[in-house]
Formats: structure tokens, C-alpha cells, sequence
């Protein structure tokens, strides 16, 4: 199983070939994971100020039917001040085409 980790602060992301992870919590430890075949849509972000510093820093976002990347109050599957966000998701991309097509067989 391919498993890539990616950590912001106290949040620590995870993809693999069948899901995302998101793992946050200062005191106790909280879990998220939405199934690659769920996701619907997803967003790369890279905001004026990571560009203006020159980071090559970005946000990542996923959604489903269930939660959306665009609806307010909504707390979207999201990967935040991820490093060379363009790549990182053509990665997932690549994995999410693989889950949807093993699917459809």
C-alpha cells in the first residue's frame, strides 16, 4: 500500500492508493478519511501570499456529495500548507483515476 505523509503544525495528512487521511488534535487525536472513490471534486489553492513569498505552498481541497469544497459552514477534507500543492495532487489525481476506473470494470 503506498502511503504519503504530509504535516502542517498539528495536522498531519496522509493519501493512499484507497483514501485520504487527516489526522489533527492537541489533546486528544482526531481522525478524518473520505474514500478516494467518494471524492467528487476537488481544488488546489495557492493564495497571493504564498506566491508573493515564494513558499510553494498551497491547499488542497476534496469533496463529495456529502461535503462539498464551496459550501460555507461546511468543514471540507482539506490539506493546507501543503508543499508543491500542484504535484502532490496530480499524485492523488493519479490515484483517485485508478480507484474510478477499478470501479467501472
Amino acid at each position: 500500500m503506498l502511503l504519503t505523509k504530509l504535516s502542517y503544525n498539528k495536522r498531519f495528512y496522509a493519501y493512499t492508493n484507497k483514501r485520504i487521511i487527516i489526522q489533527n488534535g492537541f489533546i486528544g487525536i482526531d481522525f478524518k478519511s473520505l474514500d478516494l472513490k467518494f471524492i467528487g471534486a476537488t481544488e488546489v489553492k495557492v493564495d497571493f501570499l504564498d506566491k508573493l513569498l515564494k513558499r510553494n505552498t498551497g491547499t488542497i481541497k476534496f469533496g463529495s456529495h456529502a461535503t462539498p469544497t464551496n459550501v460555507q459552514g461546511v468543514q471540507a477534507f482539506q490539506f493546507v500548507g501543503i508543499l508543491d500543492p500542484y504535484n502532490v495532487y496530480k499524485e492523488i489525481k493519479k490515484h483517485m483515476d485508478e480507484v474510478k476506473s477499478n470501479i467501472s470494470k
